[in-house]
């Protein structure tokens, strides 16, 4: 559901800002580009164990921050478009545009921030959003 609210947040014309690992070589290398390579966990294979052995061993930080403001499924695959702020970002003509796989995404996104009317399935789950805010 993690995975969903935000692909469906982004896909309904949300933007989300992403906390994010950015210490693979896919990121580093290429500046453009963030995928998890199939030697690494084949995509099918990325489930929340996965999610948290790499946390809890340290193979996934808590080190940087980008906005989120696109998503797109291409050829079966789904792609998100970020803008960052890294220096790598800015490299050879590029103007901060990051795409990012969905397996990256999947495996190396610590949290994120949307507002409430783009992720509906879950806002349903929260305490009291049958009844009008308080203001």
């Amino acid at each position: 559901m993690f995975y969903d609210a935000l692909s469906g947040a982004l896909h309904a014309g949300f933007s989300a800002a992403m906390e994010i690992d950015i210490s693979e070589p896919s990121y580093e290398t290429t500046g453009r580009y963030c995928l998890v390579p199939d030697f690494d966990i084949p995509a099918d294979r990325i489930t929340q164990a996965a999610r948290e052995i790499r946390f809890l061993n340290g193979a996934t930080g808590d080190d940087h921050a980008i906005h989120m403001i696109g998503f797109a499924s291409i050829g079966g695959e789904d792609w998100f478009l970020a803008k960052d702020s890294w220096k790598v970002v800015w490299r050879d003509g590029n103007k901060g545009d990051l795409f990012l796989h969905g397996s990256y995404v999947k495996l190396k996104m610590i949290a994120y921030v949307v507002h409430r009317d783009g992720v509906p399935r879950v806002t349903v789950l929260l305490p009291g959003t049958g009844q009008p805010r308080a203001r």
